[in-house]
C-alpha cells in the first residue's frame, strides 16, 4: 500500500497539533486513490487499526470485502456508527461513504484520542476535516 503524500495530509485542513500530536485522524479516501490515514502516522497505520476502522460502520470485514464476499445493500451510504477501543484509547466514528470513491467497501472514519461522544466527534470531524465532512454531508444519508 502506498503512503499518502504531503498534499494528501493537508486535505480538508488536516488535524490541529495539540503538542502531543493531532487531535484527530481521518481514515478513508481524501483526494488520492485508496484509503489512507491522514495525517499519515506510521505508528497508527497498522493492519489491526485499518481493520478496526473499516469495520466501524458495521458489516463485512476488510478481508471479506477484499474477496468480494459481501452484499452491497449491507453498506448504506452515510449511516454513522461509533466505537471505542479501550486498549488504544481511541474513539472511531465512521460510515460507509461512496462520496469520494463510488465503489462499495468505501468508508470514512474519524479517529480521535480518548473517549468522545457523538456530538464531540461530529464537531471534531467538521472542524479538522471540513472538506471531507462537507462532501459526506452533501452525499446525504
Amino acid at each position: 500500500m502506498s503512503e499518502p503524500n504531503e498534499t494528501d495530509a493537508k486535505v480538508g485542513g488536516g488535524a490541529a497539533d495539540r503538542g502531543n500530536g493531532p487531535s484527530a485522524y481521518f481514515y478513508g479516501r481524501a483526494d488520492s486513490p485508496g484509503h489512507h490515514i491522514y495525517p499519515w502516522d506510521r505508528t497508527l497505520d497498522t493492519w489491526e487499526l485499518r481493520q478496526y476502522a473499516y469495520e466501524t460502520p458495521g458489516g463485512p470485514s476488510l478481508k471479506d470485502a477484499r474477496r468480494g464476499d459481501w452484499d452491497p445493500n449491507a453498506q448504506p451510504q452515510g449511516v454513522w456508527r461509533m466505537r471505542y477501543h479501550a486498549e488504544w484509547d481511541l474513539t472511531f466514528y465512521g460510515c460507509w461513504d461512496r462520496s469520494g470513491d463510488h465503489r462499495f467497501g468505501s468508508v470514512s472514519v474519524l479517529i480521535a484520542p480518548g473517549y468522545l461522544d457523538e456530538t464531540a466527534m461530529r464537531q471534531l470531524f467538521a472542524r479538522e476535516f471540513p472538506n471531507i465532512w462537507a462532501r459526506i454531508e452533501a452525499a446525504g444519508s
